[in-house]
């Protein structure tokens, strides 16, 4: 790999890592030509607004490899993962238009997700987020059209604001990454999905997305959802793009959601296509005890990366 004698062992893991998915992912970063519309240093990092040829805006932090989110003045839809999110309050048990859906979002970021939700969804849901950094929620007011969506927003550790919250909720999904493209090791635990379990109203169902990077088969990826399944009897997993560089969708219930009954019936609109893609690609994880189970006292996230990008 590379040296770095003079850093601690984490950090140079970490360092390392994002040496090696800098490479592996190096064909579908933002396109070239881009300039900052704007940026700031925050306490926790850099946060920037990238403006390439295409139009969009994307919402970056640190070194910029990756993107947090992504902003599109003349589209709710961007192309990338975040409308898949919008199909998860068509598996909930309720009627909306009776009783909105509770959901929450740990990792606001732009608030992609948010925004794309509130377009398709109005009053049917009640939208709360959970970030971090205040000043990334600024500049997705400033830059990034977050100021037009009705949403509560706490700043802070997500885990932790999660744990104090007494509210509980009928979708929660799990978005955070940090360092560009690192998944905190705290939101993938066992003990963090207990916590996650404890916040869900009956017949409520989580979500997350992972940003495998290399592999076609994910170590990261493998690791997590047998975490999960460790906690929630009903964990499916859908890939949504083909090959390496793929973002996971990964829906937990403690009932079985019944994915691909609900999907096959959307009512006509821009993300009823998506639907497809997610039951064509729906794989049911059971937990195994011969794989990892991460846990508080041992989470090697950087090294399942790792393992993902040089494969």
């Amino acid at each position: 790999l590379i040296s770095l004698p003079h850093i601690g062992t984490r950090k140079r893991t970490t360092l390392a890592t994002l040496v090696l998915i800098v490479f592996a992912m190096a064909h579908i970063l933002i396109p070239k030509n881009s300039t900052d519309t704007a940026s700031t240093e925050t306490v926790y990092q850099r946060v920037a607004i990238n403006s390439p040829r295409d139009g969009l805006r994307y919402l970056q932090l640190d070194s910029g490899f990756g993107v947090q989110s992504v902003y599109d003045p003349t589209s709710i839809l961007t192309g990338y993962y975040y409308e898949y999110t919008s199909l998860l309050p068509y598996l909930l048990n309720q009627d909306l238009q009776e009783k909105p859906a509770q959901v929450l979002i740990i990792g606001l970021a732009g608030g992609t997700i948010a925004r794309q939700m509130h377009y398709f969804f109005g009053p049917k849901v009640s939208l709360h987020a959970i970030e971090l950094d205040p000043g990334v929620t600024r500049m997705a007011n400033l830059y990034m059209g977050l100021k037009d969506v009705p949403i509560h927003i706490t700043h802070g550790d997500g885990r932790q604001k999660l744990a104090e919250n007494p509210n509980s909720y009928d979708l929660i999904i799990v978005d955070t990454y940090f360092n560009d493209m690192q998944i905190p090791w705290t939101m993938t635990t066992r003990e963090f999905w207990q916590v996650v379990r404890r916040h869900l109203n009956p017949g409520g169902i989580a979500a997350m997305n992972i940003a495998a990077i290399g592999a076609s088969k994910s170590a990261l990826v493998e690791a997590v959802t047998n975490t999960q399944a460790h906690v929630f009897p009903y964990v499916y997993d859908a890939k949504l793009k083909e090959g390496k560089n793929s973002n996971h969708l990964v829906i937990l219930s403690l009932a079985e959601p019944n994915i691909a009954q609900r999907l096959d019936v959307l009512p006509a609109s821009e993300i009823a296509p998506l639907g497809e893609r997610i039951t064509s690609e729906l794989t049911r994880v059971h937990h195994n005890t011969q794989l990892t189970t991460l846990t508080d006292d041992r989470a090697p996230i950087e090294w399942l990366m790792a393992k993902d990008a040089i494969h």
